[in-house]
């Protein structure tokens, strides 16, 4: 069963191209997938002392994949499901690009996988200025991949086309070291990103 069909929370994702004149060209916009870190995100929250600090609580990481590279793949059954915790292949920090020049910090982070152990990866930390309210019930993340980020054609491994994104909260269960909770899922058209266009991602969450 997916968790939309028995949660109100739902979302929308659109990714743009952004050309250097300022003109854009919407790529892909779908709902998205919200998966159950979110419930155990919230359940944490909800249930957490005065204390405790709220940042936990909070989504500001990102990662991005090329593991859903085909129709067939993005339609499987088991693919955009409520139970998916990680990527299908998500891409190392070398392929995002020289830190100096996307804009965006590459960490390290830990994570709980979809098989409930975890695993150490890449992901990007999204800007504070990058997450904000859009109303009382809808909140927008932007990732904004530049220029110079991500321009992986030439990738032996990955192949170059983006095609998977998701959301994670930063640490809902205090665990040490943090452990971050996928709680948004979505796989999207093959895009070969260059330095032609800025890639932007606007996801809006409604709760």
């Amino acid at each position: 069963m997916r968790f939309t069909d028995v949660n109100n929370i739902k979302g929308h994702l659109e990714v743009y191209k952004v050309y250097s004149d300022g003109s854009e060209e919407l790529h892909y916009s779908d709902h998205n997938v919200i998966t159950s870190g979110m419930g155990v995100n919230l359940a944490h929250a909800f249930a957490a002392d005065a204390g405790v600090d709220v940042s936990s609580f909070q989504a500001n990481w990102m990662q991005i994949g090329t593991g859903a590279s085909s129709a067939e793949i993005r339609e499987n059954a088991t693919v955009q499901v409520s139970s998916r915790a990680d990527l299908l292949s998500s891409i190392p920090a070398t392929q995002y690009g020289d830190v100096n020049t996307i804009g965006l910090k590459v960490s390290s982070m830990t994570y709980m996988t979809s098989a409930g152990t975890t695993l150490t990866k890449d992901f990007i930390k999204v800007p504070y200025a990058f997450v904000h309210r859009v109303s009382d019930r809808k909140v927008m993340w932007r990732l904004v991949l530049n220029d110079s980020a991500c321009n992986i054609v030439d990738d032996a491994i990955h192949g170059g086309a983006l095609c998977e994104v998701a959301i994670f909260s930063n640490n809902p269960t205090q665990a040490t070291p943090d452990e971050l909770y996928m709680i948004a899922y979505r796989a999207f058209a093959n895009i070969t990103k260059t330095n032609e266009f800025t890639l932007d991602f606007r996801w809006t969450i409604e709760f």
